[in-house]
């Protein structure tokens, strides 16, 4: 059960709080397409890094989604978010050490 139920307006608000300028993000991703990179998670968070107050829980559900199956470009239009919008998410997770991206074979 996903804890955000509006994730385009709470891609928004995060986006707001944002002071880093959007081209210092992805820099792994470059290269390659939103249809070509499927973001996969390495390992399992329990949910209660939610509850503690370790992971944001937009960022939580989107950790879940990252199967290795669904590339950006499907993730963006899951949770109707922009791609760039995704990209910079998914990087925050990537950085974080939670996720990492395999080219789409």
């Amino acid at each position: 059960m996903p804890f955000i139920v509006d994730y385009k307006t709470k891609a928004e608000e995060l986006m707001r709080k944002e002071k880093t300028p959007h081209d210092f993000y992805y820099k792994a991703l470059k290269g390659l397409t939103e249809k070509e990179l499927k973001p996969l998670k390495k390992g399992d968070i329990p949910k209660i890094a939610v509850l503690l107050g370790l992971l944001d829980p937009f960022f939580f559900d989107l950790y879940t989604m990252c199967d290795g199956d669904k590339t950006i470009d499907n993730l963006s239009n899951e949770l109707d978010i922009s791609s760039d919008i995704m990209k910079i998410f998914v990087d925050k997770l990537i950085k974080n050490g939670l996720v990492e991206i395999r080219p789409k074979m």
